[in-house]
């Protein structure tokens, strides 16, 4: 029997991929930013890495790496599933997954895929449309954004004439505003031990009557709805 008995997490929060690793009785140990009891409850062992200094949030490269080496050697390690924490950090995650089976994009093509110009340029030779990008300072920057290269989450997005533009340029990218509706795929450890791909999450914007509220009392009614409307999709 082989020795390796664990697989490793890293991710700024690891709660919800260890969370799904415990639900498909897969044992796990867990690096992250917080260590939060939810995340510590569902996992083999879990810690809370050192963040890198200055702006941004990651990790700090060498704590990381020796809490993984401590945690989850590789001899030991199925494998290592990543979340967010290493889009503009890619060497972090290449090291990180020396000798490891690693369960995810390589770091070279999240490196490809956090190149604007290489993005952008691949979703135009595609055919997919996506909102007008340039890396130079537009010169009317109303309904302008600015985004971090490399960043994860939306915190980094701002409006562009908030910003020194003369300077940005070299950190980041601009891109027009544009309205819609924002889809987050979701994924999760399956039966066969490799995690993949379980749905999509979309955020939903309504709007809210004077005066209503919302408490325990309304999601017991939502729920009651929802059982009810599987229950009337499994009786003919």
């Amino acid at each position: 029997m082989s020795e390796a008995d664990r697989f490793l997490v890293v991710a700024h929060s690891a709660r919800l991929l260890v969370q799904s690793a415990a639900r498909a009785r897969h044992p796990v140990c867990a690096l992250d930013l917080f260590d939060d009891a939810d995340t510590g409850r569902f996992a083999l062992h879990s810690e809370a890495a050192q963040p890198r200094a200055g702006e941004g949030a990651g990790f700090d490269r060498q704590d990381l790496l020796l809490r993984a080496a401590r945690l989850c050697p590789p001899s030991r390690c199925l494998g290592l599933v990543y979340g967010a924490g290493f889009e503009d950090d890619t060497e972090t995650l290449a090291l990180l997954a020396r000798g490891r089976e690693l369960l995810g994009n390589p770091p070279e093509l999240v490196a490809r895929l956090k190149d604007p110009a290489e993005f952008f340029g691949l979703l135009d030779r595609l055919g997919i449309a996506h909102p007008p990008t340039v890396l130079a300072r537009p010169e009317r920057r109303r309904g302008w954004l600015f985004k971090r290269r490399g960043a994860t989450g939306g915190s980094h997005v701002v409006d562009a004439s908030l910003v020194d533009c003369d300077s940005a340029a070299l950190d980041g990218y601009f891109q027009r505003r544009a309205a819609g509706q924002r889809h987050d795929p979701r994924a999760g450890f399956a039966g066969d031990q490799r995690p993949q791909a379980t749905g999509a999450a979309a955020h939903v914007r309504g709007e809210r009557r004077r005066g209503a509220r919302t408490g325990r009392g309304d999601r017991r009614r939502a729920r009651h709805r929802v059982d009810r409307r599987a229950d009337e999709r499994r009786d003919p």
